[in-house]
């Protein structure tokens, strides 16, 4: 059997949480009215990277602490304006 290396699973299993909270969050927030479009989550490893958003973007970081070091989860929000629909 081929071992995949210990950080491809982290990296995998992180990317697959976030895809499920990411998947109830809009779910939910469809039941209350929001209507929005969601890009596909990604996620970045390593010390000294940059993410970018669009420019015009609101984004909400949100920092963890645990015993295995500190993580941080970043949220971008984009307007877009609506098409009208005839």
């Amino acid at each position: 059997m081929m071992r995949i290396p210990l950080m491809k699973r982290i990296k995998d299993l992180v990317g697959e949480i976030t895809n499920m909270v990411c998947g109830n969050a809009k779910g939910i927030l469809d039941q209350k009215g929001y209507d929005f479009d969601m890009a596909i989550p990604s996620v970045v490893i390593g010390r000294d990277r940059a993410t970018t958003f669009p420019q015009g973007c609101t984004v909400i970081v949100v920092p963890f602490t645990t015993e295995f070091g500190e993580f941080f989860v970043e949220i971008g929000f984009e307007k877009i304006p609506k098409t009208p629909t005839h």
